[in-house]
């Protein structure tokens, strides 16, 4: 009710899966709906204007284009690196000392998963050997730490199948944010 009160001549909708939100959008009145959709889901006959996308597109792209279409805009992303707390050092440290590395170590890190909710959400495996591949010259790192839980184990070990150089396993760090919290020489691409 609130939206079909307000109006709105365009909807940009960020969600990913659930058909409903569309359907909402839909039933609210409002001419423009712009949204994302994998190929198969349902979401794209309730909008008007849709993104598809599939396992070989990151959900920075999907949004890009998604913020595009209504208003285009020139969008260039660069990593950061993380700059978290002090807090928890004694943990990576120990990482690094098992895997044989000094605590100065340079480390990239990358998080293979998407959160178990859509393998389409996930950019493929073997794009993220692709990357660390690549980036080993010019960034000059000593190992790739893998972040991630139990659940991507899977994704861990094809990584390690595929690249060639150094790969630390860090799903005992826990989730990315504690992972955050740990680490003080973690260099995070994503």
């Amino acid at each position: 009710r609130a939206i079909r009160a307000g109006k709105f001549d365009a909807v940009i909708d960020y969600e990913q899966h659930i058909v409903l939100v569309s359907v909402l959008l839909w039933l609210a009145g409002v001419p423009i709906r712009i949204g994302a959709s994998e190929k198969s889901n349902p979401r794209q006959l309730f909008q008007t204007h849709t993104v598809e996308y599939g396992g070989e597109d990151s959900m920075w792209n999907v949004y890009s284009r998604l913020t595009n279409l209504a208003a285009p805009i020139p969008v260039s992303a660069l990593p950061e690196p993380l700059v978290p707390p002090v807090e928890g050092q004694d943990t990576v440290e120990k990482l690094l000392r098992e895997a044989g590395l000094s605590a100065d170590a340079r480390i990239l890190g990358i998080h293979l998963g998407s959160g178990g909710r859509s393998a389409a959400r996930r950019w493929p495996v073997a794009r993220f050997v692709q990357l660390a591949e690549t980036l080993r010259g010019p960034v000059g790192y000593d190992a790739v730490l893998l972040t991630g839980t139990a659940t991507e184990e899977d994704l861990i070990k094809e990584f390690r199948e595929g690249f060639t150089g150094r790969v630390l396993d860090g799903t005992k760090l826990g989730s990315l944010a504690e992972t955050d919290r740990k680490s003080t020489r973690l260099n995070s691409s994503h």
